[in-house]
């Protein structure tokens, strides 16, 4: 997920605020989903330990959010139109 919105942010042409909401939806529905009512301990913990994943993830997704409201070109990164270099460095 992180990588995909860094990812998307840093792309002139791309609309990173489609790629945060669906995250944020999907991250919201997983808390809907989280049984609260389990009859074990062991999965009251996993599921509480899943809410608060959910939950960072959300208030992560909610600050870059904010930070390109603010700042819509904060995040572009400069494209190099040379080919990266592959392999070895040529023996001198």
């Amino acid at each position: 997920m992180q990588d995909q919105i860094l990812i998307v942010a840093s792309i002139a042409e791309a609309d990173p605020a489609h790629v945060l909401e669906d995250y944020r939806l999907s991250f919201t529905e997983k808390i809907r989903e989280l049984a609260h009512d389990a009859d074990s301990r062991a999965l009251l913990a996993a599921n509480r330990a899943a809410e608060l994943g959910a939950k960072a993830a959300i208030e992560w997704i909610d600050e870059v959010a904010a930070t390109l409201a603010a700042h819509p070109e904060g995040l572009l990164q400069e494209r190099s139109p040379e080919r990266p270099r592959r392999g070895r460095r040529p023996a001198n």
